[in-house]
Formats: structure tokens, sequence, C-alpha cells
């Protein structure tokens, strides 16, 4: 346990005699940036967009991105 961590971690561990080793660590840090207010509130728009006209929804799935 760490105190005053923030985000979670998974430890892999394995067993070498008595002994447990740590074999692989992921560590999964809490974003700094906060979404916020607006942000939800458009997240929200957009969510009942999509649910008011689920074809919209659809087609967001067959747009191919240039990255």
């Amino acid at each position: 346990i760490i105190p005053f961590a923030k985000g979670c971690s998974f430890f892999m561990c394995s067993a070498n005699g008595s002994a447990l080793l740590i074999r692989k660590v992921h560590i999964f840090d809490e974003s700094p940036m906060k979404p916020g207010k607006l942000a939800l509130e458009i997240l929200n728009f957009v969510t009942n967009v999509f649910d008011t006209f689920p074809y919209i929804a659809k087609g967001m799935l067959f747009i191919k991105s240039s990255v």
C-alpha cells in the first residue's frame, strides 16, 4: 500500500522457493487534468444525440481516421 497515491498498480509475481519475486509491474496514474463540468455536459449532449438518432452513431463507426 502506498499512502496518498493517485491511480493504481498491478503486480505480477512468481514464487522462487520461499521468496516472492515481482516479475512485471503495470502502473496507471490518475490524469492530472479533470474534464470539468463543460466537458461532461458536452458528452451528455452527444450521448443524447446518438440515442435520439442512432443512424448518426452507426455512421460514425465507418468513418476512417487519417491517423
